[in-house]
């Protein structure tokens, strides 16, 4: 909680709170391995190709929360 004390424009004192809240988004790196097409955290990406990918939820603060995902796919063979 902030206050801070400003003048008018007539010249009488207006006093300001502010309750401020910092929020931070964070990041994180993960290694998956899978045997098939691999659907991101979000649910918002399916991937069927070993790769670096990237994909983002919010967080408990509701910041942006980014993960790094180094996805290997070994898909298995039928024969």
């Amino acid at each position: 909680m902030y206050t801070d004390i400003l003048p008018n424009k007539a010249g009488c004192d207006s006093i300001i709170s502010v309750n401020l809240t910092v929020k931070y988004s964070n990041s994180q790196n993960v290694k998956v391995n899978s045997c098939g097409p691999y659907t991101s955290p979000s649910k918002k990406y399916v991937w069927t190709t070993s790769g670096d990918y990237v994909d983002t939820l919010k967080n408990k603060g509701g910041c942006d929360s980014t993960i790094q995902i180094k996805l290997n796919v070994n898909i298995a063979s039928s024969s």
